[in-house]
């Protein structure tokens, strides 16, 4: 890659200073002068990297891949760069390899919990690990569940709750109980839910509403629901919702969600709660919706970190009524220079 093709590919990054590419992906293709699309350039560097072991060369690869998206035909330089001791870029493989949820990326992400690259040793909320199990557990694969089951030995580690989180989760989904229209269901209510608490470090957030009433999905002795954010990457709602909607994410939202994460949001990834003051974004990897009535089968999640400690990356309205929250998940993907 020339030092004019590095700088072109700066121009895709996007970045608190620079909320917009400084191009569109289509002038990029254009001014880099390849026939190639984004997705086979893609593959072409990163198979130029992991051919060389060039570090340096996975970095750039990884903003062009984030900005086009990954396929199948990424599969093997991810797999091999998912354990590859000679770059930095673990993380980003790992969130490749998940958006591709096939069974053939599961023992690669399975060791990405198995150890730590020594450039990460000082990360005590093993994101590198928590991002492999997120990815295990969207992914439709018998030998999954005894993975993730293997991770539980220590409940209370991030690894186990993460990893009772993802069984819990799957077993829901077997059964149905996370299908849409229960969601609605929960949802399409003059309840009141509020943003209780917000943990950085899990990228965890969570939304209660203390006082449920009663109905067909919640019964009688329902005290409370709460809507359980995994893989937080940006929020925007205010501290307090009220009859709030579920609702699919226009082709605009995903558009500007996209722009503002500098990677595609799929829909799967876009939650879209509407409600009479407005409709209003989380970008996570998954959800889940609880109350009394699944008691023991949803784990119990410790929040070590209140909403109003955790005040890094956040910033409020005047009111204190407007959370915006963006977590900069890729900002490793920023080549070095």
């Amino acid at each position: 890659m020339t030092e004019r093709q590095k700088r072109l590919v700066l121009d895709l990054v996007i970045t608190p200073s620079r909320p917009v590419r400084a191009r569109t992906p289509e002038q990029f293709l254009e001014a880099y002068e390849t026939t190639l699309d984004g997705q086979e350039l893609t593959r072409q560097l990163m198979q130029e990297a992991v051919s060389a072991q060039d570090g340096e060369g996975v970095e750039y690869a990884m903003v062009v891949g984030f900005t086009f998206g990954f396929d199948e035909r990424h599969l093997e330089p991810l797999l091999a760069l998912s354990d590859a001791p000679w770059h930095n870029m673990h993380e980003n493989a790992v969130s490749a390899l998940g958006d591709l949820k096939t069974p053939r990326a599961v023992d690669a992400l399975y060791r990405a919990t198995q150890w730590v690259p020594e450039y990460l040793e000082f990360d005590e909320a093993r994101a590198l690990a928590v991002k492999a199990i997120w990815a295990l557990g969207a992914i439709e694969d018998p030998r999954v569940d005894g993975m993730l089951e293997s991770l539980t030995v220590e409940p209370e580690s991030i690894l186990g709750v993460n990893a009772a989180y993802q069984i819990q989760r799957r077993a829901l989904t077997a059964t149905g109980h996370s299908s849409a229209s229960t969601k609605s269901d929960f949802l399409s209510s003059e309840r009141t839910f509020e943003i209780w608490e917000y943990e950085a470090g899990r990228s965890q957030l969570l939304l209660r509403s203390p006082k449920a009433p009663a109905s067909d999905t919640a019964p009688e002795e329902a005290t409370n629901i709460d809507v359980l954010f995994i893989g937080v990457e940006y929020v925007a709602l205010p501290r307090t919702l009220s009859g709030i909607e579920w609702v699919d994410a226009t082709p605009e939202e995903l558009a500007s969600l996209s722009a503002i994460l500098g990677r595609p949001v799929e829909g799967d990834n876009a939650f879209v709660l509407r409600s009479g003051t407005g409709r209003f974004s989380i970008v996570a990897s998954d959800m889940s919706l609880h109350g009394n009535r699944w008691d023991g089968v949803v784990p119990a999640i410790s929040f070590h970190n209140s909403l109003e400690q955790e005040r890094e990356g956040e910033s409020f309205a005047e009111d204190g009524r407007i959370l915006k929250l963006q977590r900069d998940v890729h900002a490793s993907i920023v080549p070095r220079i």
